[in-house]
């Protein structure tokens, strides 16, 4: 079955730019603890990635699970990443990220199994409001003199296009 589609109504990422990535975020009502569903496709597991933040009100990103260019599903526990699962090219994966704010922990579920529990929240954070889905690492851009000086290498060369589909979205408390 071809997707997006008018029955199937996913999102498609697709990204071929080295130095930038494919994002969308969706807000939800602030909340101190959530439960975000979704299904992912991933079209290739040897290049590109996928990095899924659930994010506080300003930003900050204390629940963080990548699907890497390596066919590994990994999570951010505290200060370190813990591999969490294997994942294939065209196969629908059925995600369920649960976070309490007060715990300040957070418990990935990929196709109804448990593939981490109760993950330290990366950083902190006193409230959740977004979930981030976004085809690239993350970039703090400063404003300052120095902080972006040097040009990117290659920055017009297309990179190998990973490509990604969302689907089935689901955000509750």
């Amino acid at each position: 079955m071809e997707f997006p589609s008018k029955k199937d109504k996913s999102l498609k990422f697709s990204d071929s730019e080295p130095y930038d990535y494919a994002r969308a975020m969706r807000v939800f009502p602030e909340s101190q603890s959530v439960i975000v569903e979704f299904d992912i496709l991933a079209k290739q597991t040897s290049n590109g990635r996928m990095e899924v933040e659930i994010l506080s009100r300003k930003g900050n990103r204390p629940v963080r699970v990548v699907l890497g260019d390596n066919g590994k599903i990994a999570a951010v526990d505290g200060q370190k990443v813990l591999e969490a699962a294997s994942y294939k090219a065209d196969k629908w994966l059925k995600f369920k990220l649960t976070a309490d704010v007060k715990k300040g922990k957070y418990s990935v579920s990929v196709n109804g199994r448990k593939v981490v529990k109760n993950a330290w929240f990366a950083e902190k954070a006193t409230e959740l409001q977004q979930v981030s889905f976004r085809t690239g690492e993350y970039r703090k851009l400063g404003i300052g003199r120095d902080e972006n000086a040097d040009d990117m290498p290659n920055a017009g060369d297309p990179v190998p296009e990973a490509v990604y589909y969302i689907n089935n979205v689901l955000i509750s408390p």
